[in-house]
């Protein structure tokens, strides 16, 4: 009974504990306060939308 509940409280916690490492973001992708904290960052910024804009 006892090894069941290690068991239990030692899976719950590996489990629990994870979340922020399974989140991965796409090289391709970046946080908004991440892009525009630069002015390299804005101009990219510009650029995706200038280049979505060529596509209409």
């Amino acid at each position: 009974m006892v090894k069941c509940i290690i068991s239990f409280l030692f899976l719950s916690v590996i489990t629990c504990g994870c979340s922020d490492w399974l989140t991965i973001m796409p090289k391709t992708q970046m946080p908004a306060e991440e892009m525009f904290k630069t002015e390299e960052g804005f101009q990219d910024a510009l650029m995706g939308v200038y280049i979505d804009l060529s596509d209409l």
